[in-house]
């Protein structure tokens, strides 16, 4: 979905036209049902053997095969699946399709999709339907909830009022379910006459259907917060984090979306509801008033999405064989250190993008102390799993350009950094940061030519990496080069003028004392 050259990852298929909302009513939706069972192909079945979906509580789900929709109506077939053949798809998302020239099953699902076919009969892996309401109170305020951590999907994300998988049964159908999960999440019970589908589309990243619906309810804010405390109180309902979403405007909408990580679906609806209710004009402006924010933003939801995937995956590009990651990662960190040698020996380190915190247990074994700093919580938490008890480091959430100091570090560490910062200025201040070291910036980039990145990638070259340094005064006073899986990583070691006299004192030094 793009928002004036911003894009959240997920495919609308209903509203056909961004700049057309739709409101059906349960009367305008259709829904037909395909008995047979559907079980995931050989290539996924090695999947389910991992340890993490022994004792997982399977339930009977739907999937959808086909759909037809239009400006006023909308028919859906579903098809019988289970939630665990649906997390084992997902493990195989990003493998290659049998047969299909690289394609993997991400990409031919996606294609699918935006192609409009309609169908997805023929496509090996199963899928399934969710559903999501936003309960929108009579003065103008949203409810909005948090997954829980312990979620599949989206953990500890910003969602819909009430949400969930839609279950397989005689009659399955997405408005009777989200009334369901009203009940159940909010307490609160839905008016299906003022229950509207605004939204019919698919999790980009997760590949699964969604129904988007809104209720404008009759009840004021302060009745449905009155309503979930008390059915938090009797134990009706799951305590869940929440807030009120203004909708008085869009620029309430934009400054809302742009605190915390939003599940994308959930995001996409408050955007349609944005739409319906204010301007275009208004939401172009609001976005181009925020268009700083709102690319940090999409960056922090790639690194909170990329935190959630098992072991090295989180840090390490789905190019490499998934068999020979954590080989790889080995051969990286050990010739990083071998690089990095004796310099951060009785240093304070400040580590850029610290990550899953693989290089920074390395680095403070050697230094008096490391902090690193990442811009994203879920990377943060999983690093101090990863440290245990390692007593003299911290962590730091914040990005790199705004990371300040009152001490000043004597070694500044950035490891496959630089090449996520693709808007110029963003590279040029995260260069200043790492510049204010006093001793040394050891940089390791990605600075391999020709190669196709995503849009949350940008490929440098060696000498404009040194250039921005120079800059500032450090040059690159040692150079290698790695060869990682076949791309090409930059090993920089850049000095500032002072040191490097420094160090050609000492060097001049032991000559002479020879």
């Amino acid at each position: 979905m793009n928002i004036e050259g911003f894009q959240i990852a997920y495919l609308p298929i209903l509203p056909e036209a961004e700049d057309t909302p739709i409101s059906l009513t349960m009367n305008d939706v259709s829904f037909h049902l395909d008995y047979r069972k559907r079980k995931p192909a050989k290539i996924f079945r090695a999947a389910s053997k991992d340890a993490k979906f022994k004792g997982f509580a399977n339930i009977p789900s739907c999937g959808a095969s086909e759909w037809a929709p239009s400006t006023s109506s909308l028919a859906v077939r579903f098809f019988r699946t289970n939630y665990l053949d649906y997390l084992i798809s997902g493990e195989m998302l990003d493998a290659r399709v049998p047969g299909g020239h690289g394609e993997t099953f991400r990409t031919r699902f996606a294609n699918l999709v935006e192609r409009g076919i309609g169908t997805l009969k023929s496509m090996e892996l199963t899928n399934i339907c969710g559903t999501g309401v936003f309960v929108i109170s009579d003065d103008g305020y949203a409810i909005a909830t948090r997954h829980s951590e312990e979620s599949h999907v989206y953990p500890g994300r910003w969602t819909f009022s009430a949400s969930g998988t839609m279950k397989w049964g005689a009659f399955p159908n997405p408005f009777t379910e989200a009334l369901v999960r009203c009940r159940k999440e909010i307490n609160h019970q839905l008016d299906l006459s003022r229950t509207r589908l605004i939204g019919f589309g698919v999790d980009a990243r997760k590949l699964f259907f969604q129904f988007s619906f809104k209720e404008e309810t009759q009840l004021s804010s302060a009745a449905l917060e009155e309503q979930i405390e008390k059915g938090e109180e009797l134990r009706l309902i799951k305590p869940l984090e929440r807030r009120l979403v203004s909708m008085h405007s869009a620029s309430d909408v934009i400054d809302e979306l742009l605190i915390g990580c939003w599940e994308p679906a959930a995001e996409a609806a408050l955007i349609t509801i944005c739409r319906e209710r204010f301007s275009q004009g208004d939401l172009e402006r609001e976005i181009k008033r925020h268009e700083k924010e709102w690319r940090r933003r999409r960056l922090t939801d790639e690194w909170d999405f990329r935190a959630g995937a098992d072991g090295l995956l989180a840090v390490m590009s789905i190019r490499y064989p998934a068999k020979l990651l954590k080989s790889l990662s080995r051969k990286f960190l050990k010739a990083i250190m071998l690089f990095i040698g004796p310099d951060i020996q009785a240093s304070r380190v400040l580590e850029l993008g610290c990550g899953i915190g693989r290089l920074t247990k390395l680095l403070a074994a050697q230094a008096i102390h490391v902090t690193g700093v990442d811009l994203c919580d879920r990377m943060i938490r999983r690093a101090g799993q990863e440290l245990g008890q390692v007593t003299n480091v911290q962590f730091r959430t914040s990005f790199a350009q705004d990371y300040t100091s009152r001490r000043r570090f004597d070694v500044v560490v950035s490891c496959l950094v630089l090449i996520h910062n693709v808007d110029e200025d963003e590279f040029q201040a995260a260069v200043a940061v790492a510049c204010r070291a006093r001793k040394a910036v050891f940089v390791f980039e990605d600075v391999t030519q020709g190669r196709k990145v995503s849009s949350h990638t940008r490929l440098r070259t060696r000498d404009k990496i040194k250039e921005a340094f120079a800059n500032h005064g450090f040059q690159a006073s040692r150079e290698r080069t790695f060869i990682l899986q076949g791309d090409e990583i930059a090993f920089l070691k850049f000095s500032s003028a002072k040191t490097r006299a420094t160090e050609l004192n000492l060097s001049l030094e032991r000559l002479h004392n020879r």
